[in-house]
């Protein structure tokens, strides 16, 4: 969500944010409490030496969320910490990052589980390929020349194909090369019109509406419930989002608060936010319960998202098999044609 390059994982994240948390809440002080964290040696060793920076910085007279924004922990981290210090709730904003980061790291785990089975499929798939094509068809070749009749289309495109497999095999790479740079560029040139591109797509709009305004929800009601004043909320998500979509309407959000409209009001112009988010925020208002209110909705897209990825999951599994089944049963009949017909011409 943020454009800051990474510098800790989520499950980095997760763990230091329950540590010191729970010896917060136990009632510890803050350097005592990384002291004692730092002494644990849990963590990676880029996390150990951030804790030492952590401390020395403490001591020095920094603030918390300033050292933290200096050791580069993401932008959200450091917001979420900088509201919680006006109101000295550490440990419940460390309770809530914990808590947002398990749940993302889930999500993404989720999400690759959806593309590394068909990936996984199509690679073995064409693994396959090439070594019959460059151990089984050369043997098989020559006794087909041998039957004197002619041999089925599959076969011919197969006995091409292994003829020619080096050549196949360059293009394909540079094919994919190619597709890479022309999505690489358009992401860095017209970044933009491609994120509103996805909206325009039937089922990938769904799914990335429901994403994005679950993380835009639960920044917000988690930076709302920590004191975070809501214009602050937009400035953050102007300059740190790495959604430029994101980045670009809530600075007209912002415009929109400043002329005296309502959050419900504002939000009417976002195109990426999901169909019942304004509805549901104007009730948030009217009820006084803003925070809470995103949060819970927030919970709400999240499960109807992983219901989604669920259904979605399955399809590509049963999809990636079906078309796996088949480049298999074309390669069979590829193979074996020539010795039925030779066979019928006996």
């Amino acid at each position: 969500m943020w454009k800051v390059k990474r510098r800790h994982t989520d499950r980095e994240l997760v763990l230091f944010s329950q540590q010191l948390g729970q010896l917060l809440t136990v009632g510890f002080g803050l350097l005592g409490a990384l002291e004692i964290i730092e002494r644990r040696g849990s963590g990676s060793k880029r996390m150990k030496r951030d804790i030492r920076l952590l401390l020395q910085q403490l001591e020095q007279g920094a603030t918390f969320s300033s050292v933290l924004k200096r050791i580069r922990f993401p932008p959200f981290y450091c917001f979420l910490i900088l509201a919680a210090e006006f109101h000295g709730r550490y440990a419940e904003a460390l309770h809530a990052l914990a808590l947002y980061y398990e749940q993302r790291r889930k999500r993404k785990s989720k999400l690759l589980k959806v593309f590394a089975y068909p990936t996984l499929v199509l690679l073995t798939s064409f693994g396959c390929l090439l070594f019959i094509a460059r151990a089984l068809i050369p043997q098989l070749a020559s006794l087909y020349e041998s039957f004197a009749i002619e041999l089925p289309w599959f076969t011919t495109q197969l006995l091409l194909f292994s003829a020619h497999q080096n050549t196949f095999t360059v293009l394909l790479i540079v094919f994919l090369a190619a597709v890479s740079l022309v999505v690489f560029y358009a992401l860095k040139k017209h970044r933009l019109r491609c994120e509103f591109g996805l909206l325009r797509i039937p089922i990938v709009s769904s799914f990335t509406k429901t994403s994005v305004t679950t993380l835009v929800l639960k920044q917000m009601g988690y930076l709302l419930d920590s004191g975070a004043h809501v214009l602050d909320i937009c400035d953050l998500f102007e300059e740190e989002s790495h959604w430029k979509m994101v980045s670009d309407s809530f600075g007209k959000v912002k415009l929109a608060l400043l002329s005296g409209k309502t959050l419900s009001e504002a939000f009417e112009d976002v195109p990426f936010l999901h169909p019942i988010t304004i509805e549901a925020v104007h009730i948030f208002e009217q009820s006084g319960n803003l925070a809470v209110g995103m949060l819970q909705l927030a919970q709400q897209l999240e499960e109807e998202h992983q219901q989604r990825l669920e259904l979605l999951s399955s399809f590509v599994e049963v999809q990636t098999a079906l078309v796996a089944g088949i480049f298999v049963f074309i390669i069979i009949l590829a193979l074996f044609l020539p010795m039925f017909d030779f066979i019928q011409h006996i």
